[in-house]
C-alpha cells in the first residue's frame, strides 16, 4: 500500500509488490503534478522491493535530476539499507 502526505510517499507494506510499483508510479506523478520539486520517500516499513520498483526509482530519480528535481529517501529499514549498500546504490539514492 502506498500513502501520499504532501510531497512524501510512504510504502506501507513490508514486502512491496508489483501492485505497489504501479501505485508508487502514480504517487510520484501525483506529487510532481502537485508542483513539488522534491519527492520524499519513506521505506521505513519495507524490507523487500521488487527489482522493477527499484529500477523505476533509479530511472525516475535520474530523469527528475535532469529537470532540477529530485527523489529523496528520508527513511529506510535496515534490511533494505543493506540491500542498497550491497548493490552499491545507496550513494546515488542518498541513503
Amino acid at each position: 500500500m502506498v500513502t501520499i502526505l504532501g510531497n512524501k510517499i510512504i510504502i506501507d507494506s513490508s514486502r512491496a509488490t508489483l501492485d505497489d510499483k504501479s501505485a508508487f508510479e502514480q504517487a510520484v506523478n501525483t506529487v510532481i503534478e502537485g508542483g513539488a520539486s522534491e519527492v520524499l520517500v519513506d521505506f521505513s516499513k519495507t524490507v523487500y522491493l521488487p527489482s522493477e520498483l527499484l529500477g523505476y526509482l533509479m530511472g525516475k530519480k535520474r530523469a527528475l535530476m535532469g529537470k532540477g528535481m529530485d527523489i529523496k529517501i528520508i527513511a529506510i529499514s535496515e534490511p533494505l539499507k543493506r540491500v542498497f549498500d550491497e548493490a552499491r546504490i545507496s550513494g546515488f539514492l542518498g541513503v
